[in-house]
């Protein structure tokens, strides 16, 4: 129980956040799986500088 508190005290301004302004981190969220689902697409590209994400 004191493990739970303890994530809920660290982190209890981004908890109100989202109940303050409706603001999550959904959109990097879809950008980041949106870059993962492209560098999967690209193995077996032999042209690197075309397909390098940092």
């Amino acid at each position: 129980m004191q493990y739970i508190a303890a994530s809920v005290h660290m982190n209890a301004s981004e908890i109100l956040n989202f109940f303050d302004n409706r603001n999550t981190n959904a959109s990097m969220e879809s950008l980041n799986t949106k870059s993962e689902d492209f560098r999967a697409s690209q193995r077996g590209v032999n042209d690197n500088t075309f397909s390098y994400i940092g």
